[in-house]
């Protein structure tokens, strides 16, 4: 007979505070919490000695940025210098480590910038998020019945505490009724989620490095940076055993391993008595070298099952500024900016306001960044960072690997139900060193100052836009999604919104109105019953976790730019093409026909002309007229169009082949329609556009949208699913491009290529998220070592001695044809005699060369 399985016991929990894995009490096995227990001691006993060491309960001050290495501090240990207790004024350029933020501390921008808000640090009396209100009377304040009972919620008693929320990065509850999303794939935010991201906001304004999970060592670390430009080891094993390591960092640990035998036995031979280092010792020795730190966290509150997910500290910043050559580069925006200051003048209708430039060709020239600076909010030693889900954006030589810092990694393979909560610890360590100050060592002037780590922007492929219009959405009268029609469609009517009159959109102001917004969110964050009428009205659905943050000059939700790519690379193609395609959703329920599309639905293939074949063949074929700058031209879309089509295919498609080949097969309304968007988009995607060339731009996206509605609506109900929020966002471009510089710098093309290339060097299939975040951490090693130690980057191809440097990073390279060529077509060799007529040559004597 069989025994019957026994039962398996289950294992005792108890709550842990330990915040060494989480921040929050949380239930956790009982040998889990013994263990943490005595960590806890551990850090507490470590952490006095470090205190009475340091001093660390002193206030710190600021060094001018004249202060010499000589100057700062004294070898008696005295708490003079950076680490010092003075309150003595300080210079503007520098920066003080604000405790308790002034009225002074408001932002305040010109317009059309939004005034920004510093979150007050203080936990009672007012609202996360929310600038500072007089207290109303308890009786006042209508709270929900789920916060009055929390006995969680932090002060929720309190009056004026009604656990306000913000809205949050990206509009995560906006998919609900925004997009034609599947129900598993959108993300309900709860009430419990709105509490939990007040706590987090809360904890980010208090932010301290003694309470977050770096060690010690760490700490003092980034309290007290080295003084002097690093130097390369002197042991001929770790200097060579760190090379053979970069060079073989893109391919697998056996490379290394095995160049490393192969030198070890030629050592042997030739009896030099060097021995290289195993891959585990150098890749310990790069780590200590680099100075980067991983914070390793235990998501044990939000997913069913516990998911570490990794972060890097700011050590990997304060490296940019150890060598000389890095930390000059380092002055990139101090510069610009002061170039700009000498270059345009301010407006002529605020003569004291910030300058008002012309041209955009960085954030530098947007009014946002100008007027934070005229104003004080940004100074002079400030590091702007941008943040951003799938990464961090910038053209040139930034779009380099090299230049990007991967700052944590969500494992997969489900997505996080709570992105706060994975987010938090990064965030924390960022708000800790705004707190205190980030001190910066400059090798470049030899001088030690302290900087504050600012969010500028927060970047991510959703339509985050939304929350900073005044325009009101509306829906189908038997539908839950919202669309941003323009003019009142015929018969229009709706349980849910009151019919509405034309939106002018010339009349409209594209900037958002802060204050409304802030009466918007007060709305929310007091609603009971009507919270959901009223999120869906507003747009705001729950805080947003950067409200934490005091380093945050444009506000929520100012700091969070339109993505330019998944707008103009992906969205806008797809709804296009599909209409022009006959393949978009007809809505036969509300009376529409597919037969009523015949007009502009002309790339489709019919048993009598292949129509869509045949433009696809034509596409395929131009791909060899394109030039070389074009690194990957479009496919044939009749055959690649399902299967991976790239965004800079659909750009180069769109942009740059349509217009000319929809010629006499599109309607020529509908074509000059197209016409107004792609001057539009090829006017804000310039390197550099010019303030006239983003008025132009403008009038052109409100000349589109309003065709497009007039053309392909026709104010019929059963086609306001035709408005996508794509088309809206248009409306935004060039005034954002206005108010933060041009699109492109901070679009998610950069991410999306890192992220590829960090996949493409995956090794470890059955565990690949590990893999993908050790992989990030040593993309971040490698990067600090190459700031710190300028002569280990290699990424640099060597020129040939025959090519003549040019300015802003070109090169003028020698001609690399051998033999000469004919040029067989009539049309071309009329247009080349021409081009060599126009600028003065002779034919005879004149030699093209095809490559140089």
């Amino acid at each position: 007979m069989s025994e019957s399985p026994k039962k398996k016991k289950k294992a005792k929990t108890r709550m842990c505070t330990c915040r060494i894995c989480h921040f929050w009490s949380t239930p956790i096995p009982l040998k889990t919490w013994r263990q943490h227990q005595a960590l806890m001691k551990e850090e507490q006993e470590a952490l006095a000695r470090h205190r009475a060491k340091w001093s660390l309960d002193s206030e710190l001050t600021m060094a001018p940025d004249s202060t010499e290495i000589g100057d700062v501090g004294t070898s008696s240990g005295s708490d003079q210098g950076i680490a010092g207790g003075s309150t003595e004024p300080h210079d503007d350029n520098t920066l003080e480590p604000v405790r308790q933020p002034t009225p002074d501390n408001d932002v305040v921008f010109r317009d059309p910038s939004p005034p920004g808000f510093v979150p007050s640090p203080t936990s009672g009396g007012e609202t996360a998020g929310l600038p500072p209100q007089p207290t109303p009377p308890a009786e006042d304040i209508n709270l929900p019945p789920q916060l009055e009972n929390d006995t969680t919620a932090t002060n929720a008693a309190g009056p004026g505490n009604s656990q306000a929320q913000v809205p949050p990065s990206g509009p995560d509850d906006l998919d609900e009724f925004l997009n034609d999303a599947e129900p598993e794939t959108r993300i309900n935010i709860t009430r419990s989620d709105k509490v939990m991201t007040d706590k987090f906001i809360r904890m980010l304004e208090d932010a301290r490095l003694d309470d977050s999970n770096l060690s010690l060592d760490d700490i003092i670390r980034l309290r007290n940076p080295s003084t002097t430009t690093p130097r390369i080891t002197t042991d001929l094993s770790e200097k060579y055993s760190l090379k053979y390591y970069l060079d073989t960092m893109s391919s697998a640990d056996l490379s290394y391993v095995n160049v490393i035998a192969t030198s070890n036995e030629l050592q042997e031979e030739q009896k030099t008595g060097l021995k290289f280092l195993s891959h585990y010792e150098v890749q310990k020795k790069a780590r200590e070298l680099s100075g980067v730190v991983t914070v390793h966290s235990l998501n044990t509150r939000i997913v069913q099952r516990a998911q570490p997910h990794d972060g890097t500290s700011a050590n990997s910043g304060a490296a940019l500024y150890s060598s000389p050559e890095s930390a000059q580069k380092m002055h990139y925006q101090r510069n610009t900016t002061c170039a700009v200051k000498e270059q345009w003048p301010p407006d002529p209708q605020d003569p004291n306001g910030p300058p008002s430039p012309k041209i955009f060709e960085d954030y530098i020239h947007g009014s946002d960044y100008l007027g934070s600076v005229h104003n004080g909010e940004i100074k002079e030693n400030d590091i702007l960072l941008m943040l951003s889900l799938d990464g961090a954006q910038f053209p040139d030589h930034r779009y380099k690997k090299t230049h990007v810092l991967p700052g944590g990694f969500i494992p997969g393979p489900n997505k996080p139900k709570n992105i706060d909560s994975f987010l938090f610890p990064g965030l924390y360590h960022l708000s800790a060193l705004q707190n205190e100050g980030l001190k910066i060592w400059d090798a470049s002037t030899n001088a030690a100052y302290i900087a504050r780590p600012v969010v500028y922007f927060a970047t991510a492929d959703a339509p985050g836009i939304v929350y900073l219009c005044g325009v009101k959405w509306r829906h189908k009268p038997t539908g839950s999604h919202y669309y941003p029609v323009l003019h009142l469609p015929n018969g229009y009517h709706s349980n849910h919104t009151e019919p509405f009159a034309d939106i002018d959109l010339n009349v409209m102001d594209p900037y958002f109105d802060q204050e409304n917004y802030y009466d918007n969110l007060r709305r929310v964050l007091e609603s009971s019953n009507d919270f959901e009428a009223i999120r869906k009205e507003t747009g705001i659905s729950k805080a947003s976790l950067f409200s934490g943050l005091k380093g945050l000059p444009l506000g929520v939700p100012g700091t969070f730019p339109l993505d330019l790519m998944h707008l103009l690379a992906l969205n806008i193609p797809d709804l296009l093409i599909s209409l022009w395609r006959g393949t978009l959703r007809c809505d036969t329920k509300a009376g529409d026909k597919f037969s009523d599309w015949a007009e502009w639905a002309v790339l489709r293939d019919t048993k009598d002309q292949k129509t869509w074949t045949i433009h696809g063949a034509r596409v395929a074929e131009l791909s060899k007229y394109l030039p070389s700058s074009y690194d990957r031209p479009p496919r044939n879309p009749a055959e690649k169009l399902n299967s991976g089509y790239k965004a800079s295919e659909f750009m180069v498609y769109l942009y740059g082949y349509l217009p000319a080949l929809l010629e006499g097969i599109l309607p020529s309304p509908y074509l000059n329609n197209s016409y107004k968007l792609v001057q539009g988009v090829r006017l804000v995607s310039q390197r550099a556009p010019t303030e006239r060339d983003l008025k132009e731009a403008h009038q052109c996206s409100i000349q589109f949208l309003n065709g497009f509605e007039e053309l392909y609506v026709q104010q019929k109900i059963s086609r306001m699913h035709f408005v996508c929020q794509c088309l809206h966002t248009l409306w935004h471009l060039a005034p954002e491009t206005n108010r933060l510089g041009p699109a492109g710098i901070y679009a998610q093309w950069t991410m999306e290529h890192l992220i590829g290339l960090l996949s493409h060097e995956l090794c470890l299939h059955s565990n690949p998220y590990a893999n993908l975040m050790e992989i990030g951490i040593e993309h971040c090693v490698v990067n600090a070592l190459f700031c710190k130690y300028p002569t280990f980057d290699r990424s640099d191809s060597s020129l040939p001695h025959t090519a003549c440097p040019l300015k802003d990073g070109y090169v003028l390279l020698h001609p690399h044809e051998r033999k000469p060529f004919q040029i067989s077509q009539t049309k071309e060799h009329e247009a080349y005699l021409q081009y060599l007529q126009i600028y003065g040559f002779n034919p005879d004597e004149t030699t093209c060369t095809r490559h140089a």
